[in-house]
């Protein structure tokens, strides 16, 4: 059924990257709209809500978390969140987030049984050997 699971992070990003959230920020056809930035794994383009991340709502977010989706200086912050039914924020974290970072980075995640965000430590996708 799904529940509402928010996340909350602040990241240094690859200058790909910075291209990557503008253009999901702004295109109606959300990250598929920037497969020439970065090359994203095809269950995250077919991931029916991945278009709220980083543009979905805050229900049940913990007091203080505030809607933000912002690049400043190669560091994106960003607290969004969505109806988690399929893994879409799971799915995020393992196998998107990685390829846009140049840091490892801790994202608070809060699902809304939860009594407190837990965080985790997402490292950057390690490049790919041809």
């Amino acid at each position: 059924m799904g529940t509402y699971t928010s996340i909350k992070f602040t990241a240094p990003i690859t200058k790909e990257a910075e291209e990557v959230i503008s253009i999901v920020s702004t295109d109606y056809r959300g990250w598929g709209a920037a497969l020439r930035q970065v090359r994203l794994p095809l269950e995250w383009l077919m991931d029916k809500r991945a278009g709220f991340i980083p543009r979905g709502g805050l229900c049940y977010a913990p007091e203080g978390w505030e809607y933000r989706n912002e690049v400043v200086n190669g560091v994106w912050s960003c607290c969004c969140g969505l109806k988690n039914y399929t893994g879409t924020i799971e799915l995020f974290l393992a196998k998107v987030l990685p390829l846009l970072l140049r840091y490892a980075c801790k994202v608070e995640v809060f699902c809304e049984e939860d009594e407190a965000p837990r965080v985790e430590l997402i490292h950057p996708a390690k490049p790919k050997q041809d």
